[in-house]
């Protein structure tokens, strides 16, 4: 049976011998995106821009093949996203720009789901659990700033007072690294004050983004402290 066969069958069952788990997996990626996009930006160039979109993408479906049918729904989703990051130029096409940005926020919502679902009900704080919860955090922060990017794409100029301009293809992935820039500083709720939200799909965008930031760490990580306390003694 090919590779592909078995990963489409049981996409959960599937573990080679390099296999360290799809949040540890979602975990490097993430930082690694974080890190390295601006880098890539300013000295590679758009397709190292293109493979650390894809990373992204790959590794948040990634993250749910403990489900097998989400994974699949994952998969199909997956080919407008990658589409429009190698073949089509979104900036072309408003229309598939708004239906990639669409299957992006599916799949990363739906792998966000998937991993709060397995750490709320682990009965057990193990070495995956704690990667999920690090994971979440992460993707949620990446979350936004697609969140952010698909509001510009419907009303370009709307999202950050810094980044208002027209579109292009060197200046929109500039624009996804400003992006992700203010996700992080509104999720960490550090606010700098160097980017303005001004419409108002940004706004409350950012205000929930801020809200979920400060909950989550004082809720999952008095969960998990609690669960550990517990099991260790």
């Amino acid at each position: 049976m090919s590779l592909f066969k078995r990963v489409w069958r049981d996409p959960g069952q599937y573990n080679p011998v390099w296999y360290l788990g799809p949040y540890f997996v979602m975990c490097c990626v993430t930082v690694a995106a974080v890190l390295f996009y601006p880098l890539a930006h300013s000295f590679v160039g758009l397709v190292l821009l293109q493979i650390v979109y894809t990373a992204i993408l790959l590794s948040a479906l990634y993250t749910v093949t403990r489900s097998p049918a989400l994974f699949r729904i994952g998969l199909v989703l997956l080919i407008p996203a990658l589409f429009a990051n190698w073949v089509v130029n979104p900036v072309d096409n408003p229309i598939v720009s708004v239906t990639a940005s669409m299957a992006i926020l599916a799949i990363m919502l739906a792998a966000i789901g998937s991993m709060l679902r397995h750490i709320i009900t682990a009965r057990r704080i193990s070495q995956d659990i704690i990667f999920g919860s690090i994971a979440v955090y992460l993707l949620a922060g990446v979350t936004w700033a697609f969140c952010y990017e698909f509001v510009n794409d419907i009303t370009p100029g709307q999202v950050i007072e810094s980044v208002g301009v027209v579109l292009t293809v060197e200046n929109r992935a500039a624009m996804f690294h400003e992006f992700t820039y203010f996700s992080f500083i509104t999720l960490t709720s550090v606010g700098y004050g160097d980017l303005t939200p001004i419409g108002p799909a940004a706004r409350a965008l950012a205000i929930v983004e801020g809200i979920f930031g400060q909950l989550y760490t004082a809720i999952l990580i008095g969960k998990l402290v609690g669960m550990k306390v517990a099991q260790d003694g």
